[in-house]
């Protein structure tokens, strides 16, 4: 028997034992001379099963003598005693439930509805005689992928009674409306990661028609930094807007975005293009997740990850098809950023369906971010400076390279996919960590005589390992926030730095090694010049007898780069370690 399905027995055991107590109370009512008795919501309802309070047991016949002694004795509810756990008080009110059993007439189950509603779903409404109801449903705590609405550790029962309520409550996945709202939220992933892939891909080829070819971690970088600076603060400030305007926002911030990267004639203006983006996805991205209704049944069903799969993989194919029109894909975009703005304004409630009680939760401890941290970055240079490799050194044509990243997008969503729905209670942490230090140290030993499967495999890897991590370790919506910016911000800081200085190096060395082919320093220096500005200049207009200096320089900055990240990856293991150990002290404490 699953974990789920012993979770819905229990509820459903708790729920017979509930109609059970409240029609034994009403015999009870009826049995007794003076015949007062509290309201039903009054009694041990669900809301009273709280830490802070003891629940009072059930009163039989038993307890209803008593002599002139015990009348005189203080009433126990007012002496402070420690308040028992949940299996405790279950375990007491259904001996007092069996005992009373004894002495009264049986008791009918409940409904052949009641246990429909109970099977049926996780959340199970009971309605009780003064009309309100009372919600069961089961809240996961502290599990593998969480933010994705699913964990795999031990399950609390997590008991609310909706007293304001006085008739049922339609099931929000039997809407026609609640499908599409579903759909709308899956599009705007899809706009997401159609636009980031295009961008990606396209890096290298973008930035050099402008000023300097160091500017692709500046930009793309910052990208992702500004989504974790974004998300932060919306989680720090949730009151700041609702989901249905916040949602909204990032649509419109989209159709601004993508407008000026249309029209950018400078760096300036595709920069603050790419800045809007960044905001706007934040936006939607903060939306998706901190709706209960997409949080959940991104876990149940497929079809929403594959429309979320389906942006990367047409982005990546569009990018290599129209590299030349690369300004014109921007068109994709903005136009489903308005259809997306149209359909939120009729499908999207206005209440604030939220979830943000789990998504606020910080970590007490700042060991447990460190794997989160050193795989983003892992995994955000990897994503831009691998392209950079294959269409720079291998000299490899965009469509082609869209070919090769392809199944990588594939792969890495593969990956979130199984650990989002089966996940286990085993930290696959550790296990990721050591498949990204494999990719990564293949990613080091690549050149120009490597196979080209061993290439491809090589570029595979790596991401599935460090995306492991990432799903590993993300417990909510903070730990992504968190690690996207940090990641996101070394990129810019470290790994660029270490390209651009090893480049300008090891360019100048091997450029100036040719002066014994007759070529003059002088010349030999805005050859310099021009190729850090534009890679794409140098492997086609630049002199052929410095093609292969280029060449080789590239290929030696790119390798620090996966030198570094195989470093990383050690720093991953170890940290990965660090915190399954802190987790294990503190089961063991």
């Amino acid at each position: 028997m699953g974990r789920k399905d012993k979770q819905r027995k229990k509820l459903r055991e708790f729920a017979k034992l509930k109609e059970k107590q409240r029609l034994l109370e009403n015999k009870i009512h009826h049995a007794t001379p003076n015949g007062t008795q509290k309201p039903t919501s009054e009694l041990n309802t669900v809301q009273q099963l709280e830490p802070e309070e003891s629940t009072p047991l059930l009163k039989t016949s038993n307890h209803e003598t008593s002599t002139p002694a015990e009348k005189e004795m203080p009433d126990k509810r007012d002496l402070k005693f420690p308040a028992p756990s949940f299996s405790t008080q279950y375990r007491n009110m259904a001996l007092n439930i069996q005992d009373a059993s004894a002495a009264q007439d049986p008791v009918p189950l409940p409904t052949e509805e009641l246990r429909q509603q109970i099977t049926s779903s996780d959340t199970t409404t009971i309605y009780t005689d003064n009309n309100t109801t009372s919600s069961l449903y089961a809240r996961t705590t502290d599990g593998y992928g969480s933010i994705h609405g699913q964990s795999s550790n031990t399950s609390d029962i997590d008991l609310h009674v909706d007293t304001e309520s006085s008739a049922p409550q339609a099931d929000l996945m039997t809407c026609v409306k609640s499908k599409l709202l579903l759909t709308v939220l899956s599009l705007g992933l899809f706009m997401i990661f159609f636009e980031f892939s295009a961008m990606i891909e396209l890096s290298s080829f973008i930035l050099s028609g402008f000023d300097r070819f160091s500017q692709l971690a500046l930009s793309l970088g910052s990208s992702f930094a500004l989504i974790g600076l974004t998300l932060s603060a919306l989680i720090e400030y949730p009151k700041l807007c609702t989901l249905k305007s916040s949602i909204i926002a990032g649509n419109v911030a989209f159709v601004v975005g993508s407008l000026l990267i249309f029209n950018s004639k400078l760096y300036f203006s595709f920069g603050l293009g790419r800045c809007i983006n960044a905001i706007g996805a934040a936006l939607i991205i903060y939306t998706t997740f901190t709706t209960n209704l997409m949080a959940h049944e991104l876990c149940k069903k497929y079809v929403y990850y594959l429309i979320s799969m389906l942006g990367a993989v047409c982005g990546t194919i569009t990018s290599g098809v129209f590299c030349d029109l690369w300004r014109k894909i921007y068109i994709i975009p903005t136009i489903l950023a308005i259809i997306q703005i149209v359909l939120l304004f009729l499908y999207f409630p206005l209440d604030d369906i939220t979830n943000k009680d789990e998504i606020s939760i910080s970590r007490k401890n700042l060991l447990d971010l460190l794997p989160n941290m050193f795989s983003m970055l892992a995994l955000i240079a990897t994503l831009i400076y691998l392209p950079v490799y294959s269409t720079i050194v291998w000299n490899e044509s965009y469509l082609q390279l869209s070919i090769r990243v392809l199944p990588i997008y594939l792969s890495m969503f593969a990956v979130v996919l199984i650990q989002a729905r089966y996940a286990k209670k085993y930290n696959t942490s550790l296990l990721g960590s050591l498949v990204g230090l494999i990719g990564y140290y293949q990613l080091y030993s690549l050149d120009k005589s490597t196979p080209d499967w061993f290439h491809f495999v090589a570029g595979c890897i790596p991401l599935i390992g460090v995306t492991s991590v990432i799903m590993a370790n993300t417990k909510n919506m903070r730990d992504f926030a968190v690690g996207i910016l940090v990641g996101g911000s070394a990129t810019i800081i470290l790994c660029q730095g270490l390209f651009t200085r090893t480049l300008h190096d090891t360019l100048r060395d091997n450029l100036l090694k040719l002066q014994s082919e007759g070529l003059k320093k002088k010349e030999l220096l805005k050859i310099l010049e021009k190729t850090i500005k534009n890679p794409q200049w140098a492997l086609i207009d630049a002199p052929a007898i410095t093609r292969g200096a280029i060449t080789n320089s590239f290929a030696l900055a790119i390798h620090q780069i996966f030198l570094s990240l195989l470093v990383i990856s050690i720093f991953i293991i170890i940290s990965s370690c660090l915190v399954s150990t802190h987790s294990d002290d503190n089961e063991a404490q």
